[in-house]
């Protein structure tokens, strides 16, 4: 409860947001998905969000999460199974390539996410593998996978920044690799004693 495990594309310059979000909240045992697009100016955004309930929980086992996003629609996948696509006129403000991210964290609105208990920290984030295809008029073309053997640092960076209502500030040092798997590591800096 109050964590949530994300992925997420993101891209915020020139003063305009455009963001599509993955968002699986640790509430009533991880079985609520918020998918969100987000669009804007960073001073005024818009959230286009819907809650998913696939019926089972999210965080006991690896699910295949698939997000399509084309100029027509942006779709929510789970397990291959479509649950949401969004074919509004907020698609239209999607025009800026977007970059892939992960992470964790503890929203300050316990009322979407639910009531942290820190004793329970660390928690992980688990991620097996990503891969990417491009779109190009009607077809899906695979470009490449990553099966975080590594860290491949001229792929992907690690935070140290926090944002609004983020009750966390991301940390290199939790950011790994165990057993070909990229871990998240939520944890908290001071611990009770």
């Amino acid at each position: 409860s109050g964590m949530l495990s994300t992925f997420f594309t993101y891209k915020n310059s020139g003063g305009l947001w455009e963001e599509i979000d993955i968002e699986i909240l640790g509430k009533n045992n991880a079985t609520e998905l918020s998918s969100n697009i987000i669009t804007g100016s960073s001073s005024s955004t818009v959230n286009h969000q819907k809650s998913l309930y696939p019926g089972y929980t999210l965080a006991d086992t690896f699910h295949t999460y698939t997000l399509e996003w084309t100029p027509e629609y942006v779709a929510w996948f789970i397990d291959r199974v479509e649950l949401r696509r969004d074919t509004s006129k907020v698609v239209d403000e999607l025009i800026s390539p977007e970059t892939y991210r992960f992470n964790t964290w503890i929203s300050c609105a316990p009322g979407w996410v639910g009531p942290i208990d820190r004793s329970g920290l660390p928690q992980y984030q688990y991620i097996d593998w990503i891969e990417y295809y491009s779109y190009d008029t009607g077809t899906f073309t695979f470009d490449w996978r990553d099966d975080f053997e590594t860290f491949d640092d001229a792929r992907w960076s690690k935070g140290t920044w926090t944002f609004d209502c983020n009750e966390v500030t991301f940390s290199p040092e939790n950011v790994t690799i165990e057993s070909g798997k990229l871990v998240l590591a939520l944890t908290d800096p001071d611990p009770p004693s």
